[in-house]
């Protein structure tokens, strides 16, 4: 099953010359997920405002990828995927807590 996010990111780098790869795929996340902090303030953006935002999130969907902000890792995911050759990705837990 692809991911919304994925798909997402494929249309749109869809013959605009990028070259779909993990790396730019990171950064399309990474982008996603400050746009949709940025719409989560009001008036105003600042660093502080954006931090505030983040640690706000809690069972955020973004197109597939639930963000969760951990005030102890400072993150707002404690897995990743790893396509290891096999039919299904191998998910990997960062956090300690979850294991």
């Amino acid at each position: 099953k692809t991911l919304q996010i994925a798909q997402e990111f494929m249309e749109q780098v869809n013959g605009k010359g990028v070259i779909p790869n993990v790396f730019n795929f990171k950064g399309y996340i990474n982008a996603s997920t400050l746009i949709e902090i940025l719409k989560k303030i009001e008036g105003e953006i600042t660093k502080e405002k954006i931090i505030s935002a983040a640690e706000q999130l809690k069972n955020f969907d973004l197109g597939g990828i639930t963000l969760n902000f951990n005030p102890a890792s400072r993150t707002l995911s404690s897995s990743i995927w790893i396509d290891d050759g096999s039919e299904e990705w191998k998910e990997i837990t960062l956090d300690d807590s979850q294991k």
